[in-house]
């Protein structure tokens, strides 16, 4: 409800007549010419008769002095000064009309009114008086509408809060803050505001019980199942977060009731594929894996195949159907264990991460070029797949990155020593590629006729993987890798780790397995290409890696 204090009359502003003895008369004629101001309302009048010298009054002891708002002071001249008091305003807490010093000193209001005689003219200095008092009874209103707005809006936002707690207003609620708005009178201004300030509120809560609900899961999983001795640490988190005591106990009892999780189907079917020179399907077989799951947000995991470590050939030969002198020389390559995504990231997975706080750059929400959640990101540069990488390390607190170069060559042929996992030939059946285009390449011409080769298709759309549970590693998207381009694999080393020339100032970045615009010679395991590390296209995402879970 308003303050009632809001509702009164103005009181009328308190005029004191100041004056020396022997100008008794003028006091009583300028008290006259006031009336008609007090008849009104506008003024209170008083007048305090005592000797003056002259000099003007500094701390009066009067308390009628101490009382009045406006005083008119009659000096022995006869000269009449008018001061503006400071009792009204602080007793209200309003701005003052007039800064008074802190020894209650008092102020000219306007320059005095001199040269006084028996039968002065006073509409001068009522014409004043009447204005400073309606200056005053202004600041006074303003004063108060101003009070009276920010009380309503104070209520408004309080109400409206309890109202937004499960993030939704009813209609019954609605109306109950309609009334509210039109009760102290706010503007849309105002009430447009305060939704705006709720809704970045609520999803400020919203986003932060989320980061600390998934830090809980990660710490019980990590500590296996006993969140005693992370108590410490999630309370630092909490208070970082803004969260409640009651609201993180909360979320602490609903996840440790579902401890332990039921258990998964930990080992995932998949499909393999061999084809033979034609295209066709010779050989299907079913293998399992268990696959590493990362959760992003609520309903939006993150996949990962456990890549085993071993030795490979990397790059090609003159021998092989395809190849290309900057795959070259081929060399044997050792690498450990490692983790891969088993899909490109997908625009689904990119915006549960690009809506995390940057940390080097900043990322758009949806940059791709064909739309849908499980289509792969596109139109991405090297730099903002790194940016992905470093914020999903920061919420997950495990280190992930891109893939090296010989990481993904080795993750793609998957043990495999033909051109292609699927073989020596690729078929439009099984990967999203250009197969429409004609090709002369070591003596070998034919159309590879296909549906897809138009934009990229949802990831897994095939059906079939790799050995290694891999999905889409020939066509649909290229992918970026940690290296710097290199024209050959002269002094490429042998331990799997990315081959980065910081002396090349990272011109080119390494990008691997084709995609939907290219032909079957630019998809094959060992191809390689390049962009700048500033570039992107409809044609160009990535994948991911990690070294331990």
């Amino acid at each position: 409800m308003p303050n009632s204090c809001l509702d009164q009359a103005l009181k009328p502003v308190k005029v004191m007549i100041s004056n020396a003895d022997q100008h008794l008369e003028l006091c009583q004629s300028l008290e006259l010419h006031l009336r008609d101001l007090q008849q009104k309302g506008l003024i209170e009048l008083g007048c305090d008769r005592r000797s003056d010298t002259g000099v003007p009054i500094k701390h009066p002891s009067d308390s009628l002095l101490h009382q009045a708002d406006v005083i008119l002071f009659l000096t022995a001249t006869p000269t009449l000064s008018i001061f503006i008091r400071s009792s009204y305003f602080e007793q209200t807490s309003l701005p003052k009309l007039q800064d008074v010093a802190q020894d209650q000193e008092l102020e000219t209001a306007q320059p005095q009114f001199a040269h006084m005689t028996q039968g002065p003219s006073w509409t001068p200095v009522v014409q004043e008086v009447s204005r400073i008092a309606q200056d005053i009874q202004a600041q006074i209103l303003a004063a108060q509408q101003a009070q009276r707005r920010q009380t309503g809006i104070t209520e408004y936002k309080q109400l409206a809060e309890k109202f937004f707690q499960d993030g939704d207003i009813s209609p019954a609620e609605r109306k109950m803050l309609a009334r509210l708005a039109e009760q102290y009178q706010l503007s849309d201004r105002d009430i447009d505001q305060i939704r705006i300030e709720l809704k970045a509120a609520y999803d400020t809560e919203k986003s932060n019980r989320q980061e600390f609900r998934n830090a809980v899961q990660l710490e019980l999983q990590h500590r296996q199942g006993k969140l005693e001795k992370a108590q410490e640490v999630l309370n630092d988190l909490r208070l970082a977060l803004g969260i409640s005591e009651d609201v993180a106990g909360q979320i602490q009892q609903e996840i440790l009731k579902e401890w332990p999780p039921s258990e998964p189907d930990t080992h995932t079917p998949f499909d393999v594929v061999l084809i033979n020179q034609e295209g066709k399907e010779k050989q299907r077989t079913t293998h399992q894996i268990q696959y590493y799951v990362e959760t992003l947000v609520s309903d939006v995991d993150l996949e990962l195949a456990e890549i085993p470590g071993g030795k490979f050939h990397m790059g090609s030969t003159d021998d092989d159907k395809y190849h290309d002198k900057n795959e070259k020389p081929q060399h044997v390559v050792e690498l450990p264990p490692f983790y891969m995504s088993k899909y490109p990231i997908t625009q689904e997975q990119w915006r549960a991460v690009a809506q995390l706080e940057k940390i080097s750059i900043e990322l758009k929400a949806d940059p791709s070029h064909f739309k849908g959640s499980q289509l792969p990101v596109e139109s991405v540069s090297w730099y903002e797949a790194v940016e992905f990488c470093d914020r999903l390390s920061r919420l997950t607190g495990m280190a992930y990155r891109l893939p090296s170069e010989a990481e993904w060559e080795y993750a793609c042929r998957a043990k495999t020593e033909t051109i292609f996992h699927f073989g020596n030939t690729i078929s439009p059946e099984f990967a999203n590629y250009d197969s429409t285009i004609l090709m002369t390449f070591v003596n070998i011409f034919r159309e590879e006729a296909g549906k897809v080769g138009r934009e990229t298709t949802p990831v897994g759309h095939f059906k079939v993987a790799n050995a290694f549970g891999l999905y889409d590693m020939h066509g649909n998207v290229s992918e970026w890798c940690l290296d710097t381009y290199q024209t050959t694999y002269d002094l490429a080393p042998a331990d799997g780790s990315a081959w980065i020339d910081m002396h090349n100032g990272r011109s080119q970045c390494v990008k691997r397995g084709g995609d939907w615009f290219s032909s079957s010679m630019n998809c094959y395991s060992a191809s390689r290409d390049s962009n700048a590390p500033d570039e992107s296209s409809s044609q160009l995402g990535f994948r991911v890696v990690r070294t331990s879970i």
